[in-house]
This record gives C-alpha cells, sequence and structure tokens, in this order.
C-alpha cells in the first residue's frame, strides 16, 4: 500500500476505494494465467495475460519516484521474458530437434 501511494495511478486507485478491487481482481487471473504459464499450456495466451496485467500493476504501483525504481526494472525484464515467449511460441515435436 506504501507503494502504492507514491504512483499517480495509485493514489488514484486509493482515493477512489478501487485498489482493494483491482488487485484482488487481479489476484486470481495471475495465478490461473501463471500456473498455464508454468505448465506450458497455451503459452502465448498465458504470457500475452501475464503481460497485460503486469503492465497494469505496474502502472499502479511502481511509478512515480526512484525509490520505485528497482521493482519497475524487475518488471521491464519480466516483461522482456513474456514478449520472448509471445513471439516464439514454438514447442518441439522431435526429440532430436534443439533450439
Amino acid at each position: 500500500m506504501t507503494k502504492a501511494l507514491k504512483s499517480p495511478v495509485g493514489r488514484f486507485l486509493i482515493e477512489s476505494g478501487l485498489q482493494e478491487v483491482v488487485f484482488r481482481l487481479a489476484g486470481v487471473p495471475l495465478f490461473l494465467f501463471g500456473l498455464m504459464y508454468t505448465m506450458g499450456y497455451k503459452t502465448k495466451v498465458s504470457a500475452t495475460v501475464l503481460l497485460f496485467l503486469l503492465i497494469l500493476i505496474t502502472l499502479a504501483a511502481q511509478t512515480g519516484t526512484y525509490e520505485l525504481a528497482g521493482g519497475f526494472f524487475k518488471n521491464i525484464a519480466l516483461a522482456g521474458i513474456l514478449i520472448f515467449f509471445i513471439l516464439n511460441d514454438k514447442t518441439l515435436t522431435n526429440k532430436n530437434e534443439g533450439f
């Protein structure tokens, strides 16, 4: 909650009373699509949804001050990984194939 107070979007969510609802609603898809992504089921779809949620959470909680830059750059790294899997959604069908 203290991170959200330092973010302009987070302050808006707190002042409008929507922060609790938004963060609770984000938890269910994060869990479900994270599980799908980990299991390798519908990787492109799950990575796309996770990237969308990551962008929303980053805007809501980790923008605004330099104190939050560590989490912001961590989220940029996670976004890069998700974009990689969105663009390279290939499954290996032959055991002799390499990466």
